[in-house]
């Protein structure tokens, strides 16, 4: 699995046809543990046929943000003229490092504490 940040003025449309992978705002992640617990939980989600978004890449940023809304999950997904782009290619090996914004984080989870994200994230319903 492999995380990386690019930096980038591309537009929204050029970033998916470029990237292969599950794509994302890193603003509002913490760290790359914060990626792969969502990941997984996306994962376990659509086997259990438990998700919430037909698209994985959709279910992904559903398990990121925590939400069970799909419109809210869409905040941490990409937007046109995004500066940074964080990108998870899970058949990739590779070094996994990225930081969130701490503000925009706080502002979207009301907190920045890692064990509060992701009791957020696994208390969804994939039992």
């Amino acid at each position: 699995m492999r995380i990386f940040e690019v930096q980038t003025a591309m537009n929204k449309e050029d970033i998916l046809s470029k990237y292969n992978g599950f794509i994302f705002d890193p603003d509002y992640v913490i760290d790359e543990e914060h990626v792969i617990f969502a990941y997984i939980h996306m994962k376990k989600a659509l086997k259990k046929k438990k998700n919430i978004a037909k698209d994985p890449k959709i279910e992904f940023l559903v398990r990121l943000s925590g939400e069970t809304q799909i419109s809210k999950a869409m905040k941490l997904g990409i937007k046109d003229n995004i500066k940074r782009v964080g990108v998870l290619i899970p058949e990739e090996e590779g070094a996994s490092e990225i930081r969130g914004d701490i503000k925009k984080t706080k502002e979207f989870f009301g907190t920045v504490n890692k064990k509060e994200i992701f009791e957020k994230i696994a208390v969804m319903d994939i039992s």
